[in-house]
């Protein structure tokens, strides 16, 4: 519990302080920063989809967990794209090219990760199912669009 609520004022900090979050020293940087939370937004996700399809068995708690933390970092890489981010990153030119859609990409995925929160909190492991099967198809054609 103590772990996530230091997870909680984490997100809560970097949305406080959004502007300053945004600006990255060296493009590099927020190259760095959005592979990390994607690393840690796929390990979660991948807990959940590890229940959904039968690879490991249903627990309440953590799916509570894991959906708690691809929630809490639903939108973290929504600014994390400056000018110039491009290099080492697999990201397509149309995330700069084409920015209201891909910021659309955050909110679609923000509401569907809130979705599965909700899901998880129900605690049954069905209701699991077609939210996380939302967030997978929000992401895949986030993916398609804008990542090589």
């Amino acid at each position: 519990m103590k772990k996530l609520f230091f997870i909680a004022l984490s997100v809560l900090a970097v949305q406080l302080t959004s502007p300053a979050h945004a600006q990255f020293a060296k493009p590099e940087d927020a190259v760095k920063y959005r592979k990390s939370v994607f690393t840690v937004l796929a390990t979660h996700f991948g807990g959940i989809g590890a229940v959904v399809t039968g690879k490991a068995p249903y627990d309440k708690a953590t799916a509570i967990k894991n959906a708690e933390i691809v929630a809490a970092l639903a939108s973290l890489n929504s600014k994390a794209f400056p000018t110039g981010s491009k290099d080492n990153s697999k990201a397509k030119d149309a995330v700069w090219s084409k920015t209201e859609n891909f910021q659309s990409c955050f909110t679609n995925f923000q509401k569907e990760a809130d979705d599965l929160l909700a899901a998880a909190k129900k605690g049954e492991e069905a209701a699991l199912k077609a939210p996380f099967l939302a967030v997978a198809k929000t992401v895949k054609e986030c993916h398609e669009t804008f990542k090589d």
